[in-house]
């Protein structure tokens, strides 16, 4: 990652270069910055020493501010609240792991691993009912010769009945009992 430059009398450096050749705290610069100085202002202005405790003070209090920020948001187990990261740190589980868990519905101790994901197999045992006869998921796959799996995606991508219903592949191209040559 390309770090950002600033130009100044004609030279080019990035904030620690310029907090190094300037002398001025690498987080005065930074805050000053931050708060819309120009360049020229945020370098020329002589540091006063009541400016480097608020700069301290800022950084810690926006630091604290972060963590509690529920832009990550806060999720309570056991009387223990914590945030989305915080849990994946402790728990050792990705944070997009436990983000994509409360997307799709989960309670929150299944959504940080502490208990086990209950899976819905319902599908398996869904019946439909094409031409008259019904039938469940299952008998539907073995009756046209495709797997499980494949007949449940076409239904989860709205097959019209008359693909939904159609023979696999090993159904159209079976072979016949002649011998090979």
């Amino acid at each position: 990652m390309k770090r950002r430059t600033y130009e100044y009398h004609g030279f080019r450096l990035t904030l620690t270069g310029w907090a190094a050749r300037l002398g001025i705290d690498y987080d005065v610069l930074r805050l000053r910055l931050a708060n819309g100085w120009t360049v020229e202002r945020a370098f020329e202005t002589p540091v006063e020493e009541a400016e480097l405790v608020p700069a301290t003070q800022a950084h810690e209090a926006r630091k604290a501010a972060n963590r509690q920020r529920t832009k990550g948001k806060i999720l309570e187990y056991n009387g223990e609240r914590r945030t989305v990261s915080e849990w994946a740190k402790k728990l050792g589980i990705p944070r997009v792991t436990i983000d994509e868990r409360l997307r799709k519905g989960y309670p929150v101790g299944q959504c940080i691993g502490l208990e086990p994901i209950k899976f819905d197999y319902s599908w398996r045992c869904r019946k439909l009912t094409y031409k008259g006869e019904t039938l469940t998921t299952r008998e539907w796959a073995d009756r046209l010769h495709v797997s499980l799996c494949q007949f449940c995606v076409r239904i989860r991508k709205g097959f019209p009945p008359e693909r939904l219903f159609a023979e696999g592949r090993r159904a159209r191209h079976a072979r016949t009992s002649s011998k090979r040559r």
